[in-house]
């Protein structure tokens, strides 16, 4: 009597779930029937602000506006963020590009337009250039400014490539400062850098500061502040000519 042949089971291949965290940030405030456009997204963004900054004063005072089933499904789509950045190992403008496509019938509010992020990645890899590990090895580590922040585009870039050339070591050996007029802006790149501290590598520095870059330095408001441990014996730079500007 012939044997039966035993089939060969075959392991199915797990692929990662992939979703648009820019059209899953967008349905998120769309689906908050109680507030208009401008107010949905700027309250969003300050939740997720005095979250990420640990001011649990500001932030309680935001739920009841929002709702708290909404407010509970803003953890949700950062889980997402995160996720997608840490697969990729890259950071991408996630707020900016909400920003843009959320306010393009509101022109009163949402008036600004960010650099897309592969031109910003062209960019970061043409002003760093092929960066030196003595950079890095300096008490004060690599300095990186942006004048105008904006969201953060192009911090996230910078970090992108100086992870592409020195992987974590670099990344958590480099202090960032964004300067930006407008809250809002100092916001969301204090959030999106975050974000690539928490979901890729620890930078080491990022200051975000509030008020004009053109003007007197003393008259910057500092926004958000975290300090990697690997500088905590470190002095920063002062003042903002020594830091390399895009």
């Amino acid at each position: 009597m012939a044997k039966k042949k035993k089939k060969r089971s075959r392991k199915k291949e797990l692929h990662p779930v992939r979703l648009d965290p820019v059209k899953e940030f967008l349905k998120l405030l769309d689906s908050n029937k109680r507030l208009g456009w401008y107010e949905v997204f700027r309250l969003t963004i300050d939740l997720m602000f005095y979250g990420v900054t640990r001011n649990d004063e500001e932030y309680l005072k935001i739920v009841p506006k929002l709702g708290e089933d909404y407010v509970r499904a803003v953890p949700k789509w950062i889980g997402t963020v995160i996720y997608h950045w840490q697969l990729d190992q890259q950071a991408q403008d996630v707020l900016g590009m909400a920003y843009q496509q959320w306010g393009a019938a509101d022109k009163k509010h949402f008036a600004q337009y960010f650099t897309p992020m592969p031109v910003a990645q062209m960019m970061a890899k043409m002003t760093l250039g092929d960066i030196k590990s003595e950079q890095f090895e300096k008490p004060e580590g690599l300095t990186l400014g942006e004048p105008a922040v904006g969201s953060g585009v192009m911090i996230l870039a910078a970090l992108n490539e100086i992870l592409a050339q020195h992987g974590y070591w670099g990344v958590s050996r480099t202090r960032v400062t964004g300067i930006d007029v407008d809250r809002l802006m100092c916001e969301i790149a204090a959030i999106q850098c975050f974000f690539f501290a928490w979901a890729i590598a620890p930078v080491g520095e990022i200051l975000i500061l509030r008020g004009s870059s053109l003007g007197d330095p003393k008259e910057l408001v500092p926004v958000a502040h975290w300090l990697h441990d690997n500088f905590m014996d470190q002095p920063p730079p002062t003042g903002l000519e020594q830091m390399q500007m895009f």
